[in-house]
C-alpha cells in the first residue's frame, strides 16, 4: 500500500525534524504553499485515506478524529514519539476515534480556549458517549441522564456544546489545491543548518 505523510507545517519543530524548507517545489517546478489549516489537512486525509496509508504529523489532537485503519497521527516527542492509532485512542480516552469531536466538545480543550460542560471530565464524557452514542443524542435526551448534576450541566450548556462541536469537527469538504502527484517530495539529505536557513531563522 502506498503511503502519504501529511506534515502540519505551522510547527517549527516539525519543519526541522522533517527537513522542510520554506518553499517546496513540485515536479512541475511550481511552488507548493505550506497548507496549515486543519480542514485542508483533513481534506487530504479523506481524499486519500481509503487508497493508501496516511500519517499526519502534528501536535494538534483534533486530528485524532480522523484516525481509522489507514490513518494515524504521529506526535513527535523525541524518545517518547508515538504513532497514534485506534487502539491508542481507545486506551487513552475510552472512545473510538470518530467520537473525538463529541468527546472534546463535552470536556473542552484548554489549548484551543474551548470550554466544555461543567462537571464533565474525560471519564464522564466517555461514559455518556458509550450510553447515548454521540453528542447530539446526549443533548436530545437529557432526561435519560441518571445523575442530576450532569443532566443540569448538559441542559445548561447545550448551546455551547453544539458550538464546540462545530469548531472541533473536521469535515472533508475542503478543496485540496494540489493532487498527490503534484506533491512528490524527494529528500536530498538536507542538514539542520539548511533547514534553519530555509525557514528564515539563520
Amino acid at each position: 500500500m502506498d503511503k502519504l505523510l501529511i506534515i502540519d507545517g505551522s510547527n517549527l519543530l516539525f519543519q526541522m525534524f522533517f527537513g522542510m524548507p520554506s518553499r517546496i517545489i513540485n515536479g512541475k517546478g511550481k511552488a507548493v504553499q505550506q497548507l496549515e489549516t486543519d480542514d485542508i489537512i483533513a481534506g487530504y486525509a479523506y481524499a486519500y485515506g481509503e487508497q493508501m496509508s496516511v500519517v499526519i504529523a502534528s501536535f494538534d489532537s483534533d486530528f485524532f478524529q480522523l484516525i481509522n485503519k489507514n490513518i494515524r497521527v504521529l506526535r513527535y516527542r523525541g524518545k517518547n514519539t508515538v504513532v497514534c492509532d485506534s487502539d491508542y485512542i481507545k486506551e487513552k480516552l475510552g472512545i473510538a476515534p470518530f467520537l473525538y469531536a463529541d468527546f472534546k466538545s463535552l470536556t473542552g480543550d484548554s489549548s484551543d480556549n474551548i470550554k466544555g460542560a461543567d462537571k464533565i471530565g474525560p471519564k464522564t464524557a466517555a461514559r455518556l458517549l458509550h450510553e447515548f452514542g454521540d453528542l447530539e443524542s446526549i443533548l436530545e435526551n437529557p432526561d435519560s441522564i441518571e445523575r442530576p448534576s450532569i443532566k443540569e450541566s448538559i441542559v445548561k450548556n447545550a448551546e455551547r456544546l453544539r458550538t464546540n462541536y462545530k469548531l472541533i469537527k473536521l469535515g472533508g469538504k475542503a478543496v485540496i489545491p494540489f493532487s498527490i502527484s503534484e506533491l512528490e517530495y524527494n529528500y536530498s539529505g538536507i542538514t539542520t543548518n539548511e533547514v534553519l536557513n530555509g525557514i528564515g531563522l539563520k
